[in-house]
């Protein structure tokens, strides 16, 4: 799974930041989902006024989901789909024990992060290092603190989740990453999931199940990129 930190020039496509009269970047305040009307009986959801919906990486899981879900109903056994570095498999894989080795990268340096070995389940990566630009002078990327409206600054830089489903296991990386380390980890073990946490200075949190995972070394295997 592989990411490429993007540092835009300040002047290469964002639009001039709203400034105060005291020099200081404002942000709108955030709409927060409670103010989103879902109506399941007619399959609808109502925005408030100046709102959009992204769905993001959260999109891209669901594509590998039903991706992986199609190619199994035409017959398919042994898949690998890869939606923008989500992955997703289904069936033996060419590794050891039938597994898909998969290659994890460090957004942080390029490095290989650790191996694991996917077997029929998804496995996805949310950092803050892929879109990230300047704006104002200040650096900030596209994952968004709801409680701020700004940029996450929990201290994470990335969250790489194992689980079932790809589409879920991108919403609890996302949420898992703007969280924080405590709040994220507890957050996983929550809702099912195992992943690493990579603290902004390059160490990781691990969940307990994958904690034995990290000494593994990159020498082989699928590299998905």
């Amino acid at each position: 799974v592989t990411f490429r930190q993007i540092v835009a020039d300040p002047e290469d496509h964002e639009p001039a930041p709203d400034v105060s009269a005291a020099g200081q970047l404002e942000v709108p305040a955030p709409i927060g989902f409670g103010a989103v009307e879902l109506d399941p009986a007619n399959r609808r959801v109502v925005l408030p006024a100046g709102a959009a919906i992204d769905l993001g990486g959260v999109g891209k899981g669901l594509t590998a989901d039903l991706l992986i879900g199609h190619l199994n109903a035409c017959g398919a056994t042994s898949v690998l789909v890869s939606a923008g570095g989500d992955l997703r498999v289904s069936g033996p894989g060419p590794d050891e024990d039938d597994a898909w080795m998969i290659d994890i990268e460090n957004p942080i340096d390029g490095s290989v992060l650790l191996r694991f070995p996917l077997v029929d389940e998804a496995l996805v990566q949310s950092t803050t290092k892929f879109r990230a630009w300047r704006r104002g002078g200040r650096l900030v990327h596209h994952l968004i603190d709801p409680r701020t409206g700004w940029p996450s600054t929990s201290g994470i830089a990335s969250v790489i989740v194992t689980g079932r489903q790809a589409w879920r296991a991108e919403a609890v990386a996302k949420a898992a990453l703007i969280a924080g380390e405590a709040d994220g980890l507890d957050l996983l073990a929550r809702t099912g999931h195992d992943g690493w946490l990579l603290r902004d200075d390059g160490s990781i949190a691990p969940t307990a199940t994958v904690a034995g995972d990290l000494p593994w070394a990159a020498t082989e295997g699928t590299d998905a990129r």
